[in-house]
């Protein structure tokens, strides 16, 4: 079994009555990758998380810790971190036009 099917298997679960079952109990527990001593290249092949953070996190590298590094690196921890493209980003702005009355 990959990392990837013990994974997705391990996530399974829906939301009953107010809350969360899992309906996988007879599953194994989720491993640590320092655990895992197969092939993790078809895990890696197949992992895209914040495609275009996790490229700029990784390579910081000998660089100055500021407070907005701080917070992508927590954002990207928690998976809340967002990229607006320009016309949103434009669009939020002319939200300070709006005259409070």
């Amino acid at each position: 079994m990959t990392i990837a099917q013990i994974c997705s298997r391990n996530r399974i679960a829906s939301k009953q009555g107010g809350r969360l079952e899992s309906q996988a109990s007879h599953m194994p527990n989720p491993i640590k990758a320092s655990e895992f001593h197969g092939d993790s290249s078809e895990f890696l092949d197949k992992y895209h998380y914040q495609p275009k953070l996790t490229p700029r996190l990784d390579n910081l590298a000998g660089s100055e810790f500021t407070q907005e590094t701080v917070n992508e690196i927590v954002l990207w921890k928690v998976n809340r971190f967002v990229e607006p493209d320009s016309e949103l980003l434009r669009r939020i702005n002319d939200l300070r036009r709006l005259k409070t009355r």
